[in-house]
């Protein structure tokens, strides 16, 4: 839910940092390590304003540095900002021109538009040194096992960090969780992140996830070995998460889809695409 920023510290920062005034300013996510806010001018210009720790900035200026692409809007470092210690990057916000599209409502047509268009993205991030990006070693062995080369990927490639314009994959954002991977990891996780919140009830929503994964399974022309392994990846990870957080913090329900149907139907749904 969006919240006012009225007269805030992050406004008047924001402000000072990238020259200019705004008509509004308002709360759209909040991480661990950023912030972000929409934006707009008195004269309808909108921008996405994203606070981040100075590392997690420094980060992404690296690797922009060497991305060029339409779909991936400009973004500037404009300095710390006030005494929370925050730098200030600031993307032009194109939600004029698109929307988030969760993965259940997705048409044949916006998958392949999304397969294209990640096509296009990974030719613009295979620009960035390999030297700049970490390499879990979990995505190594994968890599291995299934024959694929490690190469930049975005890292969190969920349906909130994209848009769509009808038929048309439009923009991405939030490229600081960049890594060494394989493309099946990032197109995976638009699908199982949305699993991963949707409610257990909701029957009919799942059923629409898997269809669609099998559809992007088929249409992105990445072997179903690679898929494969970015099931396991994502299903081990989880699993580490819950090991780390400890029994205790999990009720049987979330058990039960780590280690039955979830990892079963992901599996499915690549195997019979």
């Amino acid at each position: 839910m969006s919240m006012a920023a009225e007269n805030s510290e992050e406004w008047r920062a924001a402000e000072r940092a990238l020259g200019c005034e705004f008509a509004s300013f308002r709360r759209v996510h909040a991480g661990k390590n950023s912030v972000n806010y929409r934006a707009e001018t008195p004269e309808g210009r909108l921008y996405l304003v994203k606070f981040a720790r100075p590392y997690r900035a420094e980060r992404v200026l690296a690797r922009l540095g060497a991305i060029s692409s339409p779909l991936i809007p400009p973004l500037a470092l404009c300095g710390r900002t006030g005494t929370f210690g925050r730098f200030v990057i600031c993307a032009l916000e194109w939600c004029k021109d698109g929307a988030n599209i969760p993965p259940h409502v997705l048409t044949s047509a916006q998958i392949a538009a999304i397969a294209e268009g990640y096509r296009e993205l990974s030719r613009a991030f295979s620009a960035v040194e390999p030297r700049l990006l970490e390499a879990p070693e979990e995505a190594v062995e994968a890599a291995k096992r299934c024959g694929a080369a490690l190469r930049p990927i975005h890292g969190d490639f969920h349906y909130k960090n994209f848009f769509l314009d009808g038929d048309r994959f439009c923009a991405c954002f939030d490229v600081e969780c960049m890594r060494l991977g394989m493309p099946a990891e990032d197109l995976l996780r638009i699908f199982a992140h949305e699993l991963d919140r949707t409610r257990f009830w909701c029957f009919r929503r799942i059923g629409r996830i898997y269809r669609n994964l099998s559809e992007m399974v088929r249409l992105s022309g990445i072997p179903k070995a690679e898929w494969l392994e970015a099931v396991a990846l994502h299903v081990g990870h989880k699993e580490k998460r819950r090991m780390e957080k400890g029994r205790a913090h999990f009720v049987a329900k979330i058990d039960n889809f780590l280690r039955g149907p979830y990892s079963r139907r992901l599996r499915l749904a690549v195997e019979v695409a």
